[in-house]
């Protein structure tokens, strides 16, 4: 382009007025922002990722309710199983007369 043209169309452009957006432009923009990264897949990786945390919780609470049965049951009965089976097998055995 010749420079007088491109002088002739830089002056216009000063003094045009600039476009003003549309009502709600802005949410709109963010709005699709949003929804474009909650659409977007991930990948085997960042599943994993965010999975993790939640199974070692859950991993977690699982021994920690063994351990509470456990201790329960040790304190419900002293005894252990073995113990307790043969006390029983003894007394059905002596029982019969």
């Amino acid at each position: 382009m010749k420079p007088d043209r491109l002088h002739v169309l830089w002056a216009a452009a000063a003094q045009a007025e600039t476009p003003k957006p549309e009502a709600g432009f802005e949410e709109r923009v963010l709005r699709a922002v949003r929804l474009e990264r909650l659409a977007a897949p991930a990948c085997l990786g960042e599943q994993i990722a965010r999975l993790l945390p939640r199974v070692a919780v859950a991993a977690g609470l699982v021994i920690l309710a063994g351990i509470t049965a456990d201790l329960a049951l040790a304190h419900a009965a002293p005894d252990d199983l073995s113990t307790s089976l043969t006390r029983l097998s003894e007394q059905w055995l002596f029982a019969v007369k």
